[in-house]
């Protein structure tokens, strides 16, 4: 949605809660605010990424609490390796949860369960309607307003005012529409005379995604052993029935074949399962993604925290790190000639060019190697004499090498995020998604290697540094 500061905001799909700060990727969020004739806003990228559930196993301890978590007790298990205990409820439940009423089109679905909204409205008792999505908020208000029947809606619209219109959802002849977010973790209490009604009406139009939601939905009524009931209005025409039914639905909903209450039952239950098995499978993949990035992660903050601890990269070890990247050069560059030897040592070395290399025979692969190895050695003397010490000299090392592996793991993480989605057209082949994501995962992980000790050496080498008059080290990298 737009908001009022003209910005693209996201909505979840499960909560319809707003999203601040969370963007589309690929220019698909950019391509939206030109649409929308909005400012262009500068595309977001990961610098660091984790799974709640690889956040929360970091914790030495791990507890939780709600009212439907008996439902996820296998997941949990599996995920967390935790188990889920059951508390008896403080008092006993009073609410009446009324069989669903299944319909074969999105019509008669809305049509019964607004007539049963306004039966309950008559009588005096509180009536609470959740729909699964913004569009449905504002089509029920439509036809309550239409009704002239004062409500309040709750969506992503008016996250704002949640608390204090869930406070009032349980006064006598109230009327609130709302997604299912409706206030999770708000008790509605009842006011004065509607225990005696009968208590909150929960009315549910449409399939959940899962029973959980629906649950939760339900259990907006009857808390704390008052009275209420709850019932769903679901149709093959919901929109979990749509993602995870039968292809052929149109023949039933557009009447050109009779269906049983039993078959619609079932194609509407069987859809749900389907629907939750999916997005269980798709939480343990994204799980197993996330432990590729959190190796990864370990191993490149362990030496960040090594060199931020103050370790010191000796000489030989430059050297080294040098003579890697020289091989890479030769090794990759095939029949090495001039041109492409002044253009490595500009780019990675140095920035003049000297007189010692116009004998140099490039055929000779161990003599090239002498002369760029004599060239980095001669940097390294270089840096250190204008750094004015080893102590200077070792804090910039530290600091161009850091930069070095930031820069790297960055475009890492970023990768790895992409790399998620682009897997995922490879279940069609019959591949193992996660097996697939690790082989990449581990290839694009030695290339960023590789990417670091080119990029620190260059840094080391073609970095502009200076102290000032106030000893304060200053450095502008290549």
């Amino acid at each position: 949605m737009v908001s009022n500061q003209g910005e693209i905001v996201l909505l979840d799909g499960g909560s319809g809660r707003l999203m601040p700060g969370v963007k589309l990727r690929g220019g698909q969020h950019q391509a939206l605010e030109t649409k929308e004739k909005l400012k262009l806003t500068m595309e977001n990228r990961s610098v660091a990424s984790i799974t709640y559930q690889n956040l929360f196993l970091l914790f030495d301890k791990m507890g939780g609490m709600s009212g439907t978590m008996a439902d996820a007790a296998d997941e949990l298990r599996e995920v967390y390796g935790t188990d889920v205990l059951v508390i008896p409820p403080n008092r006993p439940v009073q609410r009446k949860d009324l069989p669903d009423l299944y319909f074969k089109n999105a019509e008669s679905q809305f049509e019964a369960a607004m007539e049963a909204a306004f039966t309950e409205h008559k009588t005096g008792r509180p009536v609470l309607i959740v729909v699964s999505t913004i569009a449905e908020t504002e089509l029920v208000s439509a036809i309550l307003m239409e009704e002239k029947i004062p409500h309040n809606v709750l969506n992503a619209n008016n996250a704002f005012w949640e608390a204090d219109m869930i406070r009032e959802a349980g006064q006598k002849k109230a009327v609130t529409v709302a997604t299912s977010m409706a206030g999770r973790g708000t008790d509605i209490r009842l006011g004065e005379g509607v225990k005696e009604l009968g208590g909150l009406a929960v009315i549910g139009i449409g399939r959940m995604v899962n029973v959980r939601q629906e649950r939760q939905a339900r259990g907006r009524a009857g808390r704390q052993g008052d009275a209420g009931t709850s019932r769903f209005f679901v149709s093959i025409e919901d929109g979990v029935v749509a993602e995870n039914g039968p292809k052929d639905l149109e023949r039933y909903i557009e009447g050109k074949k009779r269906i049983g209450r039993r078959r619609l039952k079932k194609i509407v239950n069987k859809a749900q399962a389907l629907g939750e098995e999916l997005a269980v499978m798709s939480r343990k993949r994204a799980v197993g993604y996330d432990q590729v990035l959190q190796r990864q992660r370990k191993l490149i903050y362990a030496t960040r925290d090594r060199l931020l601890d103050g370790g010191v990269i000796p000489t030989e070890q430059l050297l080294k790190i040098a003579k890697i990247n020289i091989r890479e050069f030769l090794n990759g560059a095939g029949q090495t000639d001039r041109r492409a030897l002044n253009r490595y040592l500009l780019d990675h070395i140095s920035y003049r060019l000297d007189a010692g290399a116009s004998g140099l025979s490039c055929s000779d692969r161990a003599a090239v190697e002498a002369y760029l190895l004599k060239k980095v050695e001669k940097g390294l003397k270089e840096q250190e004499r204008r750094l004015e010490g080893r102590a200077n000299r070792n804090e910039f090392v530290r600091v161009a090498i850091l930069n070095a592996i930031d820069t790297a793991w960055v475009e890492q993480v970023d990768y790895l995020q992409q790399l998620q989605s682009a897997v995922s057209g490879r279940a069609s082949a019959q591949r193992n998604l996660v097996f697939e994501y690790h082989k990449e995962a581990y290839e694009s992980f030695c290339k960023m290697e590789n990417m670091i000790l080119t990029n620190a050496m260059r840094n080391i080498l073609l970095s502009n540094v200076y102290v000032d008059e106030e000893f304060k080290m200053h450095i502008v990298f290549p």
